[in-house]
């Protein structure tokens, strides 16, 4: 197995199996470690099944090889659930998972399983701490990566080769090259893995002078090159077109024999390409024995950059040919060629195409057919997208921005705060707001504003305690809290507006004080809209009180005759107070006047496919008999966890009959 034999290990594995041959732990543990090679999962399935069978699944060598094994066979629910099964847990079973969980893009979860696993004192690793800090790298959190870095060195791991790589890659792939470049001159050993880290670090970041020396010194220290290595310095040649460079590495790839290597020629194709050097770039491209997407992606881009687009589209009717499928990076290329070439026609063709590949939405393809993006227009279709709630083309945009190194940008930053807790993801919200090297009083808005909307009154008000700790000066969109109201006048000279006192309605409301929350609509020094009217309104559900909803549904209607929203709200707070002649009443005066409830409405983006439903008996969907049934699944199982419908509210009759229905279809 540690030549690689792996399926051969397989075989004999079996062959014991067939003679009879006594199978112990160790067995169990190499046999695993070849399915995980393999990334076989029935294989390891079926290995599984024997171990327990021989009652080797209590066993702590076999469970950790198991957990690594679904983990690194991309099963990572199944991991986690033998996992957590296991009687005993040692420090190899924590890194396993850890590891696993780190493979699997897990980043945040494998950080809370190493604290977790240092809550129960269990000792750490020289590959546990490999994993946390990969994490860290792929988060970008560099604070986090400093506390762990200090954790390391109370360890005494620092010195290790392993742990030492991994800290120098976690700071150069959060952009802090001087702490890496600290950490490599300080290490004991440079191995190659550790010389890589820090070329890729320098190459990554665009400085690709300092690359080039680092690479020149790797190789007079006699540690050899790899494919990392290889691929890395390419990089660099290609960002500072230093064809001349390329080519004396060039060179020594042949005499290493790396020339077949996949990645490797995918690189050295690309920066002959981004270099101008397409006759060079084309003989490393037909050389290339099994071409990927990559590939041909460098050589259409190369052809296409260089302004030959009747050869990107030819490259491009070859990559077809050859039966290989199209990425967005490659339709973005051709329809740039198609552009250039003012083939109208041809770039129609590539557009159907795209859209019956699922790319139609895709931001970089969008990107082909448009001039360069800048900082408004990136965040006006950020704030397009938190509206729509559509992060997958937030994610897209957000890339794109690093791309163009305009992350730094407070203005798109604040948007990303923004766009990120609209669409639900308060996490990267909050990590985007962290790493913002400069905010405004936007940036502190948008992350205030996130944590109210999701309800984490606490966070909100800390960051309002910090924002005053840094001296920002709040503006009005700052203040929307009680106790924060009179704060905005005496402490930063700003006049409440509608919209706080819309707050404060609600918050007294809530509190249980309507009378209260009345007299504050009365007292305001601006006329009371119907906005905070049906704030108030809305509020007197909750407290029963039918007197001043009776007072705020005529105030709104005196505003806005047909706002059938008025009637609703007035008809169910008196359905809460068991008012039954009033709620006809109420029905009966919606329906003289012509009024309907208006339906509400969702949407939700599976696919590149909008999906849109109307809220009460909507039958339009295609697949509206499916998802019926499996309402009625969701709904038989709330009744059986003791849920019971709300019955206060008052319904149409329109309603009543859909109701009815839907208890129809699924009974």
């Amino acid at each position: 197995m540690q030549n690689g034999g792996y399926c051969l290990s397989v075989l004999l594995f079996l062959k014991m199996r067939e003679m009879g041959m006594v199978t112990n732990r160790t067995t169990f543990a190499v046999i695993l470690k070849c399915c995980t090679a393999l990334v076989d999962i029935d294989l390891g399935i079926q290995i599984h099944g024997v171990t327990i069978r021989m009652g080797f699944d209590f066993d702590v060598v076999t469970g950790s090889a198991l957990v690594d094994m679904y983990a690194k066979c991309k099963n990572l629910s199944d991991s986690h659930q033998f996992f957590r099964e296991m009687p005993d847990i040692n420090w190899v079973s924590w890194s396993a998972f850890i590891a696993g969980c780190d493979q699997n893009d897990r980043l945040v979860e494998s950080l809370e399983l190493f604290k977790e696993m240092q809550r129960d004192r269990v000792g750490v690793s020289q590959s546990t701490y490999a994993s946390i800090f990969r994490s860290c790298a792929g988060l970008s959190s560099l604070n986090l990566g400093y506390q762990l870095h200090c954790h390391a060195l109370k360890n005494n791991f620092v010195p290790d080769a392993i742990v030492g790589t991994a800290i120098l890659d976690m700071y150069a792939k959060c952009d802090n090259l001087r702490d890496a470049r600290m950490i490599f001159k300080f290490m004991p050993r440079h191995s190659l893995l550790s010389w890589n880290a820090i070329i890729v670090g320098y190459a990554r970041s665009y400085r690709g002078l300092e690359a080039l020396q680092l690479f020149q010194l790797m190789h007079r220290s006699g540690v050899g090159v790899d494919e990392i290595s290889l691929s890395g310095v390419f990089s660099t040649c290609a960002v500072i077109k230093g064809y001349l460079e390329g080519l004396q590495i060039h060179g020594l790839t042949s005499k290493c024999s790396f020339e077949t290597n996949i990645c490797v020629a995918n690189a050295l194709l690309d920066m002959y390409g981004k270099c101008g050097a397409l006759v060079e770039g084309r003989d490393v491209f037909d050389a290339i024995d099994r071409r990927d997407t990559v590939s041909w992606n460098a050589i259409i881009a190369a052809y296409e950059q260089i302004g030959y687009e009747k050869e990107t589209l030819f490259f491009f009717s070859w990559m077809l040919r050859s039966r290989m499928e199209p990425d967005e990076f490659t339709y973005g290329s051709i329809l740039k060629a198609c552009a250039g070439w003012q083939t109208l026609n041809c770039g129609m063709e590539i557009h159907n195409r795209l859209i019956k590949s699922g790319l139609g939405l895709d931001f970089f393809v969008d990107v082909g057919l448009w001039p360069e993006p800048d900082n408004f227009t990136y965040a006006t279709v950020l704030d397009t997208c938190a509206n729509l709630a559509t992060i997958g083309l937030g994610k897209q945009i957000h890339a794109q921005i690093i791309k163009q190194k305009m992350q730094s940008d407070v203005y798109i930053s604040s948007t990303l705060v923004a766009m990120y807790s609209k669409c639900g993801n308060m996490q990267d919200s909050h990590l985007m707001f962290e790493k913002m090297t400069e905010r405004d009083f936007v940036s502190w808005n948008a992350m205030i504003s996130g944590y109210s909307q999701h309800g984490l009154g606490v966070e909100a008000l800390q960051i309002f305690e910090k924002m005053q700790y840094e001296n920002v000066k709040p503006n009005h969109a700052t203040f929307e809290g009680a106790c924060y109201f009179h704060s905005m006048v005496n402490d930063y000279g700003l006049q409440p507006q509608l919209e706080h006192y819309s707050c404060m309605v609600d918050i007294l409301g809530r509190s249980g004080w309507v009378g209260d929350a009345l007299k504050l609509i009365c007292e305001m020094p601006f006329k009371a809209d119907a906005i905070i009217w049906r704030t108030l309104l809305s509020v007197c559900k909750i407290n029963g009180n039918v007197e001043v909803a009776e007072l705020s549904a005529d105030s709104i209607l005196w505003l806005d005759p047909q706002d059938s929203t008025a009637y609703v709200l007035l008809s169910n707070v008196c359905a809460e107070a068991g008012m039954c002649g009033e709620v006809s009443k109420v029905r009966k005066i919606m329906r003289q006047n012509g009024l309907e409830k208006e339906p509400g409405c969702s949407w939700i983006e599976v696919r590149s496919k909008l999906n849109t439903f109307l809220v009460g008996g909507d039958k339009v969907h295609p697949k509206c008999e499916q998802i019926y049934e499996i309402l009625g699944v969701l709904i038989g199982e709330m009744k059986w966890a003791g849920y019971v419908p709300e019955t206060s509210v008052a319904l149409t009759e329109e309603e009543e009959e859909e109701q009815q229905e839907l208890l129809e279809f699924v009974s």
